[in-house]
Parts: C-alpha cells; sequence; structure tokens
C-alpha cells in the first residue's frame, strides 16, 4: 500500500512504515544523468515499490535485480586516473547541508571507456530509523501529524553499492571527496548498444 500524504509518501514495508518526501524522490531523479555519479539506464524508473517487504536494515540496503539498473559511475580517485585515456575535470553533485540543498564541485575523470562497461544490476536504497535530531521542522510537524515517531526515512536510492573497493563512498559535503573520489565521465552509448 502507498499513499501521498501532502509532500511525502508512506509505504509499509518489513513491518516498517517508511517515509520519504518529494524532494527525496527529485533527488534521486536526477541519478538519471551522466555526470552526477552513478546514474539509472534509460530504461530504469526507481519506484518505491522496488524496496523489498524483508530484511530491511538501517543504513545502506543493496538489492541485485535481474535487470540492468544503471551505471556505476563514482570510484577511487587513483583507480579513476588509470582509465583509458583518463582526463581531469569537475562534475557537480546534488548534497543537502543544514537544510539547504546545494550542488558541490567533485573532481571528474572522463575516459574513453564506453558507459556500458559500467554496467550495473545493483541498486541501493538508505533507510534510518526517523530521528527528530536530522529532521526538517517540517519533516518533525508530518510525523507528528500521522504519529508515526517509529517511522523509517528514505534518504536516497542510487544505482551500484555504497561500497566500492571495500570503502563506503562518503557524503561529499564532509572534505572525503578531496583527492579521493571522482565521478566517472565515460564516452556516451553507442546508438546500437
Amino acid at each position: 500500500m502507498m499513499k501521498k500524504e501532502t509532500a511525502y509518501y508512506i509505504i509499509e514495508r518489513d513491518g516498517k512504515e517508511i517515509i520519504t518526501s518529494s524532494e527525496v524522490l527529485k533527488h534521486i531523479a536526477l541519478h538519471d544523468t551522466v555526470g552526477t555519479g552513478s546514474c539509472f539506464a534509460e530504461d530504469f524508473r526507481f519506484s518505491l515499490n522496488m524496496i523489498p517487504n524483508k530484511n530491511i536494515k538501517p543504513g545502506a540496503n543493496t538489492l541485485t535485480l535481474d535487470e540492468r539498473v544503471g551505471y556505476l559511475l563514482v570510484d577511487k580517485f587513483e583507480s579513476a586516473l588509470t582509465l583509458p585515456d583518463a582526463t581531469l575535470g569537475s562534475a557537480y553533485k546534488e548534497t543537502t547541508v543544514d537544510g539547504v540543498t546545494m550542488n558541490l564541485p567533485v573532481p571528474s575523470v572522463s575516459t574513453s571507456k564506453s558507459l556500458e562497461s559500467f554496467s550495473t544490476n545493483e541498486l541501493t536504497f538508505l533507510v534510518f530509523p526517523y530521528n527528530p535530531d536530522f529532521a526538517t521542522e517540517e519533516l518533525k510537524d508530518f510525523i507528528e501529524t500521522v504519529d508515526m515517531p517509529e517511522a523509517w526515512i528514505l534518504a536516497t536510492a542510487f544505482p551500484g553499492s555504497l561500497k566500492i573497493k571495500g570503502e563506503d563512498v562518503p557524503p561529499i559535503n564532509d572534505g572525503a571527496w578531496d583527492g579521493r573520489w571522482a565521478v566517472i565521465l565515460p564516452e556516451p552509448l553507442d546508438p546500437g548498444e
């Protein structure tokens, strides 16, 4: 069952009420474009109904699907530099700092390697138990209105895994990307692929 409540959506999964906002869904949709990090394939659309009805844990939950989800276009900086014809540049990733959404510059590496070679059938979604210390006033008001203090919050979803080469990809707003991580900009898909 899924229902829309004002600017929020509620879905019941694994005995949990999971809430997300239209702003989070818009952020997830940004993963449709090469240049912002891992991106969804053109023929793939994320839906709240993809969240499974069992084994949901706090943090990153990664599913392996029977279809191509998208392209894993984030890597450790040193690994990205070993890609064919690697060229340094910059890209932007969206983040929220103190409730303000902004685009922050991040390193990028262009490569002659094809987009298709970065394909993944993994989908990761991040969910956390509701914590008023990390909630906007609007979300706090909504939680109080619907009386769901035990709710979980969907923070984001993206193709691939949060863990790359054994290390969690850090948030971009804590400086951990500086010289350590890069967005990959591959050759576009050949129309015949």
